[in-house]
């Protein structure tokens, strides 16, 4: 019945769809027994549409249901603009080459790795040039543990300094990574142990890119000896 005011006359059209919880359920049974189109005005009745559903047994609109979870947040959305394409590229693509430069901080790479962990097909992940320094690190972290499918990882000049270490060791565990990129990051002598570590133990790595790093004869002689018990490393760029 439509709703009216307290005189008696017609609400304003507005009005007319915010009747709350329960109106949108029966009118979400009604829409799933054809006697209404699926069409609504707000995110909120389309919310309590996909709360109606998922009530009625066997009658769930999956397409529907899979829009509600895609309504974009305000991060999703930043997201999206900065790459200048939907985020869920990010959880079907192979190829993830669209990050380079686009200006990303730590927050963008908290939502990035947990699009990315979802992702069963990513085979490459290019981060350079965005700079979002060793608090980042977690992210990729996340996204190496997630990700067996993985076989290239690109960060190049993102200030990762010392947080290459536990990078370092996420990859040693990493059993299908092929190439790792870390150059122009200010990685220090002391970080290049880690790296030697994930050398010796990385059954698969192939391409090391430690170019443009002034870690010094420390970091040489470290890396020296990763190399030692490695056999698979085909490619090692100092520079």
């Amino acid at each position: 019945r439509p709703r009216t005011t307290a005189r008696g006359a017609p609400a304003p059209a507005a009005a007319q769809h915010y009747h709350g919880r329960s109106h949108y359920r029966r009118m979400a049974n009604l829409s799933l027994k054809g006697s209404l189109p699926t069409v609504f005005t707000s995110p909120r009745a389309m919310i309590s549409h996909s709360y109606a559903c998922a009530r009625i047994p066997g009658k769930a609109d999956a397409k529907f249901m899979r829009q509600c979870s895609s309504l974009p947040t305000n991060a999703t959305a930043r997201i999206a603009s900065k790459l200048g394409r939907p985020v869920t590229d990010l959880q079907t693509e192979a190829r993830l080459d669209f990050l380079r430069a686009k200006a990303l901080d730590v927050s963008d790479m908290r939502v990035i790795a947990s699009l990315v962990a979802s992702n069963t097909v990513v085979e490459h992940l290019d981060l350079t040039g965005n700079g979002f320094g060793a608090d980042a690190i977690a992210s990729l972290i996340e996204i190496l543990r997630s990700c067996p499918s993985l076989q290239s990882l690109v960060v190049g000049n993102n200030n990762l300094r010392g947080g290459v270490s536990e990078l370092a060791a996420a990859a040693a565990e990493h059993q299908g990574l092929l190439s790792l990129s870390l150059q122009a990051n200010a990685i220090a002598g002391s970080a290049c142990e880690a790296l030697a570590a994930a050398l010796a133990t990385n059954p698969a790595l192939q391409q090391l890119d430690l170019s443009f790093n002034a870690f010094g004869p420390v970091g040489g002689c470290a890396i020296a000896r990763g190399l030692a018990d490695n056999s698979t490393l085909t490619s090692l760029r100092f520079a």
